[in-house]
C-alpha cells in the first residue's frame, strides 16, 4: 500500500476536507489521486470493473481548477466543496459529458437531454462526480449483471457462488468504488436492498433515505413505490454531509459518538439467513457471522447502550400473509416499471428502444450481448410486460404491506423500548425498510474468513429517523473502528501494483 499520505484506500471525505482547507492539498490533486486509482485497479491491477465509464479528464480538470479559485476567494459552497464523488449510472449527466447506460447496450453511447435533479444539487455543493459506477442491469428489473463491463468483485474467489463472490446489487459498482479508493464517496439508488447490500459487502457505510424523501427525476426507476436514493462513505461523518445534500436538509453534527443512553435491538441472527435458492449456504461463514455479531452485541454493551437480545421482529415473508399470490414486493416493481421506463427511455432522444417491449426485443436482436450463455435469459422483462395488475390491485397489494412493515417496526422499537433494531447484512432483514418505505443502515463488521469478503449489520428505524440512524452509525465507528479498513486482498493487490511500477 502506498505510504503517501494521500493514500486513496482509507482518505475520507472528512479528511480531505481538513487538508483542502488547510491548504495541504487541492481539488486537482484530489481528481489525480483518484483517477490514478482506477486506473490502477478497474481495468488492470485487482480489475474490479467498478467503473463503467469515467468524466472526460479536461472537464474534470478544469471544474477542480475553478472550485480551487473558488476556495482561494473564500468562496466555499458547503462541506464537500471540491471533494470527488461516484455516481451510479443510472443517473442522468450528460451536462458532466457522461453518458447513461443502465447497465445495458440499449443505451451505450446516448445521452440523455438533462441532468438527474440530485446531479444538480451535488454540482451546486461543489462536488466532482469523477465516474460513473456499475451496477446491475436495468437495475433490480432484468435481475442480470451490468452486461456493458461485466460484474463488480469484492473478494477473492474460493467458490462457485455468485452470490458469494459479488457485491449484490444493484449499486454495487458505488459500494466497491468507495472501499478500493476511486472516491471517498459514492452515490446509488434502492428499490429494495441496493444500496445497504453492495455497503455490507464492500466494508463501507451505507445509508437509504426514507421513501419520498429524495428527488428522483432524471434516476432510473424500479418502482416509485419504493425508489430512494443512498449513499457510501468510509465514515458516518461523511455520509451524514452527503445525505444533507441529497435530502436537503441538515444533519447534527456527530461529535458525541457515545453509546451511553442509546437503546438498541438485535434479532436472533440463525433466523435471518438467504435460502438456498438465493445464496450458497456456507456453515463456516454463518458460525463466524453469530459469533461475531454476538461478540459486537457485548462491545455495545460494555459501551454503555441498553441492549436488547433477541429482539423480535416477525419473518420478512409473513409480511405478505393472505395476500393472495403475492410473496414480496416483486408484484409492485411488475406492474410501474413497464409504465416508468416508457417516462425515462424519453429523456433518450436518439435511444434505440422506447418501451419494455422494444427492450425485450433489441436483447433479442443482440443476444450476444444481452443474453449470454451465462445469462442466457429475460424471463423476469417477460413476465413483467404481461402482468395483469390492475391499479386497484396494485393499490390494495401496497397499502396492506406498507402498513404492516411499519407497523411490524414499530411494534418492535415500543415494545423493547429501544431507538433501533440490527440484524445481519446477508439477510433480507432489510427489505423490511423497503416495504415500510423508511430508511436502513448498513454497518461494517468484518471479513469472512472463508473467501475475504466483508459483512456488517444492517439498521431499522420509524420513517424519517435518518439522524437516529447517523447517530448509531457513528457510536458503531468509535466502537469498530476497523470494520472499514481495507480488505487484505485489495491491500496485496495495491502493493503487487506498486511493486510492478
Amino acid at each position: 500500500m502506498t505510504t503517501s499520505p494521500l493514500n486513496p484506500l482509507t482518505l475520507s471525505a472528512t479528511k480531505a476536507r481538513e487538508m483542502l482547507q488547510a491548504g495541504k492539498v487541492t481539488s486537482v490533486d484530489l481528481v489525480e489521486l483518484y483517477l490514478s486509482q482506477i486506473e490502477r485497479h478497474n481495468n488492470q491491477g485487482a480489475k474490479l470493473n467498478a467503473i463503467i465509464q469515467v468524466a472526460p479528464h479536461e472537464m474534470l480538470m478544469e471544474k477542480a481548477r475553478q472550485l480551487d479559485q473558488e476556495r482561494a476567494s473564500k468562496k466555499i459552497r458547503g462541506p464537500l466543496h471540491g471533494v470527488p464523488i461516484i455516481v451510479k449510472d443510472a443517473f442522468l449527466t450528460p451536462s458532466l459529458g457522461m453518458g447513461t447506460t443502465c447497465g445495458s447496450f440499449a443505451l451505450k453511447d446516448q445521452h440523455a437531454t438533462e441532468d438527474a435533479a440530485v446531479i444538480k444539487l451535488l454540482v451546486k455543493a461543489g462536488m466532482i462526480v469523477i465516474s460513473k459506477a456499475n451496477l446491475s442491469e436495468w437495475e433490480v428489473t432484468k435481475r442480470t449483471i451490468s452486461q456493458v463491463v461485466g460484474p463488480p468483485w469484492v473478494a477473492r474467489i474460493k467458490t462457485q457462488s455468485p452470490y458469494i463472490r459479488t457485491p449484490a446489487g444493484s449499486s454495487s459498482g458505488s459500494a466497491v468504488g468507495v472501499a478500493a479508493g476511486f472516491a471517498p464517496l459514492a452515490l446509488g439508488a434502492e428499490t429494495d436492498g441496493s444500496v445497504v447490500q453492495p455497503a455490507n459487502r464492500a466494508a463501507v457505510y451505507g445509508l437509504k433515505a426514507n421513501h419520498g424523501s429524495t428527488k428522483m427525476s432524471g434516476v432510473m426507476p424500479g418502482a416509485s413505490s419504493l425508489d430512494c436514493l443512498g449513499a457510501f462513505a468510509k465514515t458516518p461523518h461523511d455520509l451524514a454531509d452527503l445525505m444533507s445534500i441529497i435530502m436537503e436538509q441538515p444533519f447534527e453534527s456527530m461529535v458525541d459518538t457515545r453509546w451511553t443512553g442509546m437503546r438498541v435491538g438485535f434479532v436472533e441472527t440463525s433466523l435471518w439467513r438467504f435460502p438456498d435458492t438465493i445464496i450458497e449456504q456456507v456453515p463456516e461463514f454463518h458460525k463466524q457471522l453469530e459469533l461475531e455479531i454476538t461478540a459486537a452485541r457485548k462491545t455495545i454493551a460494555n459501551s454503555g447502550a441498553d441492549v436488547v437480545y433477541p429482539a423480535q421482529l416477525m419473518q420478512y415473508n409473513e409480511l405478505f400473509a393472505d395476500i393472495a399470490g403475492v410473496d414480496d414486493v416483486d408484484p409492485l416493481i411488475a406492474y410501474e416499471f413497464p409504465r416508468l421506463i416508457e417516462d425515462f427511455l424519453k429523456l433518450f432522444p436518439n435511444a434505440p428502444v422506447r418501451t419494455l417491449s422494444d427492450l425485450i426485443k433489441f436483447n433479442d436482436t443482440h443476444a450476444t450481448g444481452e443474453l449470454p450463455a451465462h445469462q442466457p435469459t429475460q424471463d423476469r422483462f417477460i413476465d413483467m410486460n404481461n402482468d395483469k395488475t390492475t391499479q386497484e390491485q396494485f393499490d390494495s397489494i401496497l397499502a396492506k404491506i406498507r402498513s404492516r412493515a411499519t407497523s411490524e417496526i414499530d411494534r418492535t422499537l415500543k415494545e423493547n423500548n429501544i431507538d433501533v433494531i440490527l440484524g445481519p447484512g446477508d439477510a433480507r432483514f432489510c427489505s423490511f425498510a423497503g416495504a415500510a418505505g423508511g430508511p436502513v443502515a448498513s454497518l461494517p463488521l468484518g471479513f469472512a474468513n472463508f473467501n475475504g469478503r466483508a459483512f456488517g449489520v444492517h439498521a431499522l428505524a420509524r420513517p424519517g429517523e435518518e439522524q437516529k440512524l447517523l447517530q448509531v452509525m457513528a457510536a458503531w465507528e468509535t466502537a469498530f473502528p476497523d470494520a472499514t479498513k481495507p480488505p487484505s486482498w485489495l491491500v496485496e493487490q495495491d502493493e503487487a501494483f506498486e511493486t510492478k511500477a
